[in-house]
């Protein structure tokens, strides 16, 4: 027979006596990365189903969220990080922090390599219709298109998101989530680009877009950065990397969740947005490890480019000099003979170059001096005597 008086009284009971639990376990490799393929894969889906009914999307990307929940679970964030803090103190909450890095870095590889996806097979479909020099514009634009996507996707995702919060019917605005896409996906594009450094962008994205994106720099340039970052020890490179990864993917990423809050028709500085800033700046330094692997990459590659022998260029002088045949002129040196015209007599043409001296003065004519005609005889017979008498004769006589 049981004595009800040992029951224990509704009240009276010591919680603390209960046993806890047990907690969740973080997400391992596999939920990581499923978590974040499906992500990828429901925003794209979700952008593509708003093209012929943007409501009906929405509902269906939100049931899609749920499930994945459920199914891969949720990365612990900052939250977790502060709770440390509280209750452990600084040294433990940065353990937290350093636990979240591989989760992080695992659920960001479905993206990049979705990315990688989109860029190699655009670049292949150009190379099979003929246009192999068209394949680096093409491999960007597939990047681009791709994000696009999911960029555009992910905004009618927060729309609707943010109308159910206050009560209201969803009602998806596809231009606004478009604009915004269109601002978010080169940027998206380009933080990928900044902290991985062009030889690890070559092996992931293909060398026609590394070539592409990292162009305009010499030999000379190149060679000198290689000797520089070929000198950095192993704590340098990591410090180096990490930093330029973080700042590199800090200033685009805010961008892009400021469009994203825009678009929803959210404040971009009130309390909440500046906690979500702050939460965006903390996702980002968890992926700074991409920096440093990026730059150990370069470090490689500079490795390899000084260890390449330097062919130096042969002087001309040491080169055998062939004999010369007055009769052979060798078409690769010598000109080719031009055919003169047939001279011409030209016009006597005044030395311009000289001025002309000056004319003479000029005198006034002298008249030469009157000379009787002398009678040039024509034979050398001897003129006839003048037998006329004189005038005198003649008066006398008459």
């Amino acid at each position: 027979m049981i004595d009800i008086s040992d029951l224990p009284i509704p009240g009276q009971v010591d919680i603390s006596d209960l046993p806890i639990p047990p907690q969740p376990e973080r997400p391992g490799f596999g939920a990581n990365v499923g978590r974040g393929a499906a992500n990828v894969l429901s925003q794209q889906l979700t952008g593509a189903q708003s093209l012929f009914d943007a409501n009906k999307a929405a509902e269906k990307a939100a049931e899609r969220q749920k499930a994945i929940s459920e199914t891969f679970g949720e990365q612990p964030g900052f939250e977790a990080v502060k709770k440390k803090y509280r209750e452990n103190g600084l040294l433990p909450a940065v353990g937290e922090y350093i636990k979240q890095i591989p989760g992080a870095m695992e659920e960001q590889a479905p993206q990049i390599a979705e990315s990688s996806a989109a860029a190699r097979l655009a670049a292949a479909g150009v190379s099979a219709a003929g246009l192999p020099e068209a394949a680096p514009v093409a491999a960007l634009a597939g990047m681009l298109g791709s994000s696009f996507m999911q960029q555009y996707g992910g905004d009618i995702e927060r729309q609707a998101e943010e109308q159910r919060k206050a009560g209201k019917p969803v009602d998806i605005n596809r231009v606004h989530a478009a604009l915004a896409g269109a601002i978010q996906a080169p940027l998206d594009v380009a933080e990928r680009f900044i902290p991985m450094g062009k030889s690890m962008v070559g092996s992931i994205f293909g060398k026609d877009v590394a070539n592409l994106v990292y162009r305009g720099a010499t030999k000379e340039a190149e060679e000198l950065a290689a000797k520089k970052i070929a000198k950095e020890g192993f704590l340098a490179t990591a410090l180096k990397g990490t930093a330029k990864g973080v700042a590199g993917e800090s200033i685009p990423e805010l961008i892009q969740q400021a469009a994203e809050r825009a678009q929803a028709g959210l404040s971009l500085t009130d309390e909440d947005a500046q906690n979500e800033y702050g939460n965006t700046l903390y996702q980002i330094s968890q992926l700074g490890p991409l920096g440093a692997l990026g730059r150990f990459s370069e470090k490689g590659a500079a490795k390899n480019l000084l260890a390449k022998p330097v062919q130096k260029p042969v002087a001309t002088a040491e080169l055998p000099v062939p004999p010369k045949e007055p009769t052979q002129v060798s078409t690769l040196t010598a000109e080719p003979p031009v055919t003169e015209p047939p001279i011409t007599e030209p016009p006597p043409v005044t030395d311009v170059t000289e001025p002309p001296a000056p004319p003479p003065p000029i005198e006034p004519p002298v008249e030469p001096p009157v000379e009787p005609p002398q009678e040039i005889p024509t034979s050398t017979t001897p003129p006839p005597e003048d037998i006329t008498p004189p005038l005198s004769t003649l008066t006398a006589e008459a």
